[in-house]
């Protein structure tokens, strides 16, 4: 019985290895399966923190990039994330490392924020004896939402014939994103008074005001590619004084825009390209005392040239009719 015993084992062995050497095998896929799934868990993002973000929101820097939680922590994206908080031009540095977890890794972006408040007096004079001085304040991020406020008061001398030097304000307020959507909004107004001395004196009075709605068309990073907008302006131009003739009145104008930005802000230097086309006009007078239309279009472009670093080339080109 014993060499029959025996005899059937080794037939097990050479004619039955359908169930005899799978099982090695099978108990090697096994032991290995969970390693593989560990290997892969290691690499996805459980986590997302920033740090050094006092005034910063999260959702201001989260809308830029293009990995997320429970996503492979790819090193090409999470490169291109950094670099895309880098581009919004707020921080003065942005850097990004991985700590391991449980079940994957944490993403902490450290980034070291800038002033945001900042006034500043403004000059400016060229050969033609024009000139102008006055007082700015900018306001970058505020609120932590990346939008922008900006208010300016100047004294203007054109040195045109008959005409004083003018008082000017200007005010304007940004938002790139409303709640989160793709949509943006912008604010603007402006008032000057102006001198005139010839042929009687009198002043001239200009406001205006803009609202601007627009739409970000980007598919990944939401700050980069195209945006397309549309809105309203009114000006008004009065004047006062025995000796001013009439009044040129009010025009309220549609306005148009299309623009593209494709730019890495690299701290010290800037690489890329942006652009924007912008159409203003009435419509056949309607809500307005007068007819009017501008074309305008504007580029600029920096590319590195040379070993050097931040050694860029750039241009710069507007033009409108």
């Amino acid at each position: 019985m014993a060499p029959a015993a025996l005899g059937g084992r080794r037939a097990l062995a050479r004619g039955g290895h359908r169930f005899v050497r799978p099982l090695p095998a099978l108990a090697l896929a096994i032991l290995l399966a969970p390693a593989t799934t560990l290997a892969d868990d290691a690499s996805v993002v459980r986590e997302i923190v920033f740090v050094g973000n006092d005034t910063t929101e999260p959702g201001t820097m989260l809308r830029e990039m293009t990995v997320h939680v429970a996503e492979p922590a790819d090193p090409e994206q999470v490169e291109r994330s950094r670099q895309a908080i880098q581009d919004l031009g707020l921080f003065r540095s942005v850097e990004v490392s991985e700590v391991p977890v449980p079940g994957g890794v944490r993403l902490v972006f450290t980034v070291k924020e800038k002033y945001y408040l900042i006034p500043s007096p403004r000059a400016d004079t060229n050969s033609d004896g024009q000139y102008s001085y006055g007082v700015q304040l900018r306001w970058y991020n505020a609120f932590g939402l990346n939008h922008t406020a900006k208010a300016t008061l100047k004294y203007n001398n054109r040195q045109a014939a008959g005409r004083g030097t003018a008082l000017e304000f200007d005010a304007s307020y940004a938002v790139p994103f409303i709640d989160g959507t793709p949509y943006g909004v912008e604010v603007s107004s402006s008032h000057v008074t102006e001198p005139v001395e010839a042929p009687a004196p009198y002043d001239e009075v200009r406001d205006s005001a803009r609202l601007l709605v627009s739409r970000s068309l980007a598919r990944h990073i939401a700050s980069q590619g195209w945006r397309v907008g549309a809105g309203l302006q009114w000006q008004r131009q009065k004047v006062s004084g025995d000796g001013a003739p009439p009044a040129q009145g009010t025009a309220t104008a549609l306005v148009l825009t299309a623009g593209f930005q494709d730019v890495r802000h690299n701290i010290y230097s800037e690489e890329g390209q942006r652009g924007g086309l912008e159409f203003v006009g009435t419509v056949d007078e309607h809500l307005s005392d007068y007819d009017y239309n501008t074309l305008t279009a504007e580029y600029d472009g920096s590319w590195y040239v040379g070993e050097a670093k931040h050694q860029s080339v750039a241009l710069f080109a507007k033009a409108g009719a």
